[in-house]
């Protein structure tokens, strides 16, 4: 038997946002550094997608294609990552797919 341990912090509600996923690129709104955070350093994120997405990390506008060059990711699955405050991440459903994405900052 494999076991997989994900941790993350727990936060007070109303910290996620919900992302449709559809045949465009559609991204989080630009991360901004909780109060007191030290400058240039990132901020722990998590996002889970019900469907395969391809994604892409950038600074005000990113755009995510679906046609192999961006980072894929499958979906069902729970993934951190950390990005410095006003960055944000695209994302795209693989081929014919809709679903959700799920995005917490801080967590």
């Amino acid at each position: 038997m494999n076991v997989v341990q994900i941790t993350f912090d727990a936060l007070i509600g109303g910290q996620s946002s919900k992302l449709t996923l559809a045949a465009t690129s559609v991204q989080t709104t630009p991360i901004v550094a909780p109060t007191n955070h030290p400058p240039r350093t990132p901020i722990k994120c998590t996002f889970a997608a019900s469907v395969n997405v391809f994604f892409r990390k950038g600074v005000g506008t990113a755009v995510a294609v679906a046609d192999g060059t961006d980072q894929f990711c499958y979906g069902g699955n729970l993934v951190r990552t950390e990005l410095l405050p006003g960055e944000v991440i695209a994302f795209i459903p693989e081929s014919g797919s809709t679903g959700t994405v799920y995005f917490t900052p801080g967590a």
